[in-house]
């Protein structure tokens, strides 16, 4: 007997009362709810997030889950041909990344930062990656990329990011930073710099001027600064890598002489012992 049958069979017969099709509608809502909450838990369970016992608030993913999904997803989104379809998925992915700092902080950035050397390997979709990436790093607080724009309260995020590169990619004190995976990473950021540059000034973004009968209006103050960040860091990126060619070259140098003969006349003299 189904759940709506039995409820009119303890009402007695055919005419069940108002209560009893209440108590069926809020035992079907409360399935639904049921449903719909194991199966959140088990989307955020695949990424290895718990949820919380209850009515505790779900929370959101790590960065280390958050980023990386919303840059695949974005290369994903590249060959869809709507585009207003695609701008609002970026917008949610913008909000995504928005509440993923909120709640996590310091981590964010960091993580971020490390997320940025595999942003160009998409397959030779660069483009559209580094146009994500500016609109989240440079949006205008008014205008169409508004919602793109993410920061946190008035902290902007691309500064926070770029100051973690710079630490992570421009230390000398590693002692690793002439390795190959190390230069390897620094040509990766490199790369991603001057993209960005590029679509920049293909959009405009960094002199963009806006004619109308009363006004002229520039470049907002935050791309400005953030293409002299990404110059800044191009030249440390340069920098680090000629004093890793010239420790490299030095290293190699001496590996070289130590296997050279020696003439017949540079006799090594053992030195004399100590009286």
């Amino acid at each position: 007997m189904g759940l709506t049958s039995s409820l009119l069979a303890r009402s007695g017969g055919k005419h069940a009362s108002g209560d009893a099709v209440v108590e069926s509608s809020n035992l079907n809502k409360g399935s639904a709810r049921d449903c719909s909450t194991r199966k959140k838990a088990d989307d955020l369970n695949e990424y290895g997030v718990t949820t919380g016992k209850g009515d505790e608030p779900i929370r959101t993913a790590p960065p280390s889950v958050v980023i990386p999904w919303v840059l695949s997803d974005v290369v994903d989104s590249l060959s869809e041909t709507d585009g207003l379809r695609r701008g609002v998925t970026w917008e949610q992915h913008a909000a995504r990344l928005r509440v993923c700092w909120q709640e996590y902080g310091a981590e964010f950035p960091k993580e971020f930062a490390g997320a940025l050397t595999g942003c160009l390997e998409t397959g030779g979709n660069g483009d559209q990656v580094a146009t994500f990436l500016l609109d989240i790093f440079a949006g205008e607080a008014t205008g169409e990329t508004e919602r793109m724009h993410v920061t946190k309260g008035t902290k902007e995020l691309w500064p926070l990011v770029f100051r973690k590169c710079r630490q992570s990619l421009l230390r000398k004190r590693e002692p690793d930073w002439t390795s190959i995976p190390a230069i390897e990473s620094r040509q990766k950021i490199r790369q991603l710099l001057w993209k960005l540059e590029s679509v920049g000034t293909s959009k405009q973004l960094w002199s963009k001027r806006v004619f109308s009968f009363e006004e002229q209006k520039f470049a907002n103050k935050n791309a400005k600064r953030l293409l002299k960040a990404l110059k800044k860091l191009e030249r440390g990126l340069d920098r680090v890598d000629r004093e890793a060619n010239k420790v490299i070259g030095e290293a190699k140098r001496v590996a070289i002489e130590a296997t050279l003969k020696p003439a017949p006349w540079e006799v090594h003299v053992a030195s004399a012992p100590r009286a």
